[in-house]
């Protein structure tokens, strides 16, 4: 699909998938809104064929969405596309998370990504056409050891994205879920923990065989522009499915959740992240990542 002309909307686009797939739509011609919090709101580079003009946005504030989309429609007709990307991760065992850090972590990752579809759809909707695609994860097929909040957050978005498709299929806006599995974006250093986590020893030694797993899965994961990929691919099919799995293994992971025994799923997750008694590797460790120790 050529995307000369058509305006893109991606939040989260600093870094990682966001930022891979703003390059990538610009180098195929469209014109491209990156959102982020880091932003300097219209500052334009020009890429391949087309764009990326930045627009500063925190999606975990009402007034800096509605604030940035307001810039977006003074400097452009319509929109074309809106790709949620922003979010964040906060690893924990559930019972030591707190009410406020599991409201932090649905704040960016579901109510962010409502608040853009609120500034977004009227648009498209007066347009006639539109696509939407939501930024999820394997964690909202499968709850995740020690990323509970995590998976509890994006299993909500995969269920308000199934009931805004249907929604909004008579407008001619098409809407459609990515679920990346493990990818190379920075997450694993950004990582936050609960508080608790730092001060409790009951699931120290489970909570790092998860982590150091999800670590070393996530350093040699697949690159953010393979993800992208599958974001230009969203963005120009006609009817896009509801939900395109991105890594081989993770198809895999996703094809057993749908068809074989919840049970047998659980056990298979078990022995991914929970039976590897570690307390660090090359990419992670514990001292340093969680408790702050600086070494060396």
């Amino acid at each position: 699909m050529d995307f000369t002309g058509k305006n893109i909307v991606i939040t989260g686009a600093s870094s990682g998938i966001g930022l891979a797939s703003a390059r990538l739509l610009a180098q195929k011609g469209g014109n491209v809104y990156a959102l982020s919090r880091r932003a300097r709101t219209g500052e334009r580079t020009n890429c391949g064929r087309g764009r990326i003009i930045e627009v500063g946005c925190d999606v975990t504030d009402s007034r800096s969405v509605r604030e940035a989309f307001e810039y977006i429609f003074s400097d452009a007709e319509n929109i074309y596309g809106l790709v949620n990307c922003a979010g964040t991760g906060i690893a924990g065992a559930v019972e030591e998370t707190s009410e406020e850090e599991l409201s932090g972590q649905l704040d960016c990752n579901l109510y962010g990504t409502l608040r853009a579809l609120r500034e977004a759809l009227g648009r498209m909707r007066k347009q006639g056409e539109g696509r939407v695609v939501n930024m999820s994860s394997v964690g909202g097929l499968i709850g995740l050891p020690f990323q509970g909040m995590y998976s509890a957050s994006k299993f909500a978005l995969e269920g308000m994205t199934e009931a805004l498709r249907n929604e909004l299929r008579p407008f001619g806006i098409r809407v459609c879920l990515i679920e990346p599995g493990d990818v190379r974006t920075g997450f694993t250093r950004s990582r936050r923990y609960t508080a608790r986590t730092r001060e409790s020893e009951v699931y120290r030694r489970e909570l790092c065989s998860a982590v150091n797993a999800m670590s070393v899965s996530e350093e040699k994961g697949m690159p953010p522009e393979k993800v992208a990929r599958l974001v230009l691919r969203a963005l120009s099919m006609k009817n896009p499915p509801v939900r395109m799995a991105a890594g081989g293994g993770y198809k895999a992971l996703c094809f057993i959740k749908r068809f074989l025994p919840d049970r047998l799923v659980s056990w298979v997750v078990f022995k991914m992240y929970c039976t590897r008694k570690s307390l660090g590797s090359e990419y992670w460790d514990f001292e340093k990542d969680v408790l702050g120790v600086k070494k060396g």
